[in-house]
């Protein structure tokens, strides 16, 4: 499997995005001479449900730059959206279906003091969202449930403009990511221009870090995650709610390449409700989880997680958190995750299952 998977051509299995499930696709990445700074990466899948994907990258790394250009087009027809805020409840509950189209370019610059890698760089997008009905037929259409004063940018989508700029902090960054014991840390901002008007012009700024610690025996580790994202519109303006952050699950719908660091080998937030949960402008997540070796290639963790998101930074509370617990099953790799199952308890919306599949499926 190791050998096909490395082919040029080779069969993927990957989520498209929250409620979509896996499914099958082909990335096309050739083989190149060693050392050779350039490459290139073509992908494209569909789920049962009707979720595609298709995107291209072609990037350049040296030991001292990073270059990316990039371009992506998806459908997601099924997303969940019970409204903003953390005071929200199952009813309503409505779907929306979402499609996008990103192209974008991402330059950064790695150097190291001591120990540490640091990373500094910047990125450019522009962003094309469409917005239309469900294709869930067992809930109500979102324009059924909500209106645009509930959920801002539903009347109609503008293309945006978002400008980067991002430090990373690799505390220890010599061994590899499942043995690699120290600290991550990110803080970015972004600033989304609406082409063509000023109705959804905001900026968001993200802080987050990841530690990792020893735990009781050698193969144990404790794992510490915090992210705090806020983002704030210029006057006048509103932040459209398919662009706000989420929690809730393992699926978040976010732009190319842009990914939370997360726990312990996810990017799970709240594993104790449904995805998609809770959405707003502004969002705090802090996250625990022990990891520890069964047997074989199979480890288990146990996990708390505790979030909220707020319509107004004012209203963000520690008070208001939304608490889930529960544990984890992963089937590994030398190092890495190659398949995990998730079960989340907490609040009073039931047991949730959630399983994602690792880089050895993906790439």
């Amino acid at each position: 499997m190791i050998a096909v998977f490395g082919a040029p051509a080779h069969p993927i299995v990957k989520s498209v995005g929250p409620g979509g499930g896996f499914g099958p696709g082909i990335a096309y990445k050739p083989k190149l001479r060693a050392n050779e700074p350039w490459s290139f990466r073509y992908e494209a899948l569909i789920t049962p449900k009707r979720y595609w994907s298709t995107e291209a990258i072609f990037q350049y790394t040296t030991e001292r730059v990073h270059a990316e250009a990039y371009a992506r087009a998806r459908e997601l027809t099924r997303l969940d959206f019970y409204g903003i805020g953390r005071d929200t409840s199952l009813d309503p509950h409505s779907s929306f279906r979402y499609s996008d189209r990103t192209i974008g370019a991402l330059m950064s610059v790695p150097f190291r003091v001591s120990r540490t890698g640091i990373r500094i760089g910047g990125r450019v997008e522009g962003l094309f969202p469409d917005v239309r009905p469900g294709k869930n037929t067992d809930v109500p259409s979102i324009e059924q449930a909500f209106t645009d004063a509930d959920a801002p940018g539903l009347a109609f989508q503008p293309n945006f403009a978002a400008y980067s700029g991002f430090v990373i902090l690799q505390f220890r960054d010599d061994l590899n990511q499942l043995a690699r014991l120290g600290g991550d840390m990110r803080a970015s901002y972004t600033s989304f221009q609406e082409q063509g008007g000023d109705v959804f012009d905001f900026g968001r700024s993200t802080l987050e870090a990841q530690q990792r610690v020893p735990g009781f025996r050698d193969s144990d580790r404790l794992t510490l995650h915090q992210l705090y994202s806020s983002a704030r519109a210029v006057s006048g303006s509103r932040v459209p709610f398919y662009l706000q952050q989420t929690l809730g699950g393992v699926g978040e719908v976010r732009s190319f390449n842009d990914q939370i660091l997360g726990s312990d080998a996810t990017k799970a937030t709240l594993r104790g409700f449904r995805d998609l949960r809770f959405r707003g402008p502004h969002l705090l997540l802090l996250q625990a989880e022990y990891r520890l070796k069964i047997a074989g290639p199979v480890d288990a963790t146990l996990f708390v997680d505790a979030g909220t998101v707020s319509a107004r930074r004012a209203d963000r509370k520690l008070s208001d958190l939304a608490h889930s617990y529960g544990f984890s099953l992963s089937v590994m790799t030398i190092d890495a995750t190659a398949v995990r199952m998730d079960v989340g308890f907490g609040g009073k919306e039931g047991t949730h299952v959630f399983f994602s599949v690792g880089p050895i499926f993906q790439q």
